[in-house]
């Protein structure tokens, strides 16, 4: 039943707040901070794709909005006034995580709810998978973005989305986008939690939580879940992945412009970022991780991010301090390497040398690197040797640049 103007809230003392949750966007980070702003019974249950099936006077009764449908739907069914907000995330990525998502489910857990989809990805490699032969997955893994900006399968009330409908379907996606009230990126979820938050006069959470990350799947306590080993994308399913995201990744870049914008000058901030030794200090204007002399390790390690294939920069903010007498310039304190596969593939490697780091205060260091193809779990690492007090700024940044 569509939503009938009769039952439009025209007395409402506020909009209602909608978030279009389209799958593996970090999207339950955010709605977990947003439903904190609403009482429970303000809240519509529906998670998934079945606001269609609700009455119009019953989805009166909620403020917040929370779902897997899509744009066209939710504009349909659900009463006016309200705001809409989404994330998007780097298509591929998306894309690599739903996969990874799904394989994590273990046999028993996929056994019991008869789960398809997790079946078929713990049976097949990422390549057989994407082509498996069922119309349905196509629109789980083909321009996923464009069409929750959308309609998941349908063109209209009566014709289903088909090939040959691309730039159909890019134009009303984008022309949707433009009218979704503020989103985020995946990407720079910090400041997207920040924009977002601001946007609704909502405070913003001084601990942003990483919530239902696939990688963490296996440590929630539970037989669901199970840790399964990282990919290796070789050329074929490259080129696979960018062919099935073409849509997406055109609206993705349009949508992360602002973004990228203001991240060209500073980088990208790489949220995640851990370290093995030493200890951590709140500062004022930054958060150092600190190793005394004698400490050896790596001071910092992480993010186990994807990235596409392209050229980057990693820079890395360090500080020295109690340096032994006798020390020339060229004498190597630590380094900094970019590496995937659990370290054993390496990107890029900067030994640090005491005259790279002069002055008082913290240094910037770059390294550069390129990837050939998709990394799976890439990481910067930096290491203190123990030669002196190093210190090291949390807050590394990645740029993108030209080759």
């Amino acid at each position: 039943m569509r939503f009938d103007k009769d039952y439009s809230d025209n007395n409402s003392n506020h909009d209602r707040l909608v978030f279009l949750h389209i799958a593996k966007t970090a999207g339950t980070t955010l709605d977990h901070i947003l439903r904190e702003n609403f009482l429970p019974n303000e809240v519509c249950p529906e998670r998934l794709s079945g606001i269609s099936a609700w009455s119009p006077r019953n989805l009166l009764k909620y403020k917040y909005f929370s779902a897997h449908d899509s744009f066209d739907r939710f504009s349909t069914y659900i009463p006016k006034p309200f705001q809409m907000v989404t994330v998007l995330r780097e298509p591929v990525d998306r894309l690599i995580s739903q996969y990874l998502y799904w394989k994590s489910h273990t046999d028993s857990h996929v056994e019991e709810n008869n789960l398809h989809y997790p079946r078929l990805a713990r049976e097949y490699a990422l390549k057989e998978f994407l082509k498996f032969p069922i119309p349905l997955l196509r629109t789980l893994t083909e321009n996923v973005t464009a069409r929750y900006l959308t309609d998941h399968t349908m063109k209209n009330d009566w014709e289903l989305w088909r090939d040959g409908d691309d730039q159909e379907m890019l134009d009303r996606a984008l022309r949707n986008l433009e009218k979704i009230d503020v989103y985020g990126i995946a990407e720079f979820m910090d400041e997207s939690i920040d924009v977002i938050c601001r946007h609704f006069n909502i405070a913003v959470p001084a601990v942003i939580p990483r919530l239902n990350e696939t990688r963490n799947n296996n440590l929630d306590g539970t037989a669901c879940f199970e840790e399964i080993e990282d990919l290796k994308i070789d050329d074929e399913t490259e080129e696979l992945l960018v062919k099935l995201n073409r849509l997406d990744t055109i609206i993705y870049n349009e949508a992360a412009k602002p973004f990228i914008e203001r991240a060209k000058k500073d980088g990208r901030r790489l949220s995640g970022i851990n370290s093995a030794c030493g200890r951590t200090i709140a500062q004022y204007a930054r958060t150092v991780f600190m190793a005394e002399p004698g400490e050896v390790g790596f001071l910092i390690f992480g993010p186990y991010i994807r990235l596409r294939r392209g050229n980057y920069t990693i820079t890395v903010e360090v500080k020295l301090s109690d340096l032994p007498n006798g020390l020339d310039d060229a004498h190597e304190i630590g380094f900094i390497d970019v590496s995937s596969e659990k370290g054993t593939a390496v990107h890029a490697h900067r030994a640090i040398r005491l005259g790279d780091v002069t002055g008082e205060g913290y240094q910037r260091i770059r390294v550069d690197f390129s990837l050939n193809r998709t990394a799976i779990d890439l990481e910067v690492r930096t290491y203190t040797s123990g030669v002196c007090r190093f210190s090291a700024n949390r807050d590394v940044r990645l740029h993108e640049r030209d080759a």
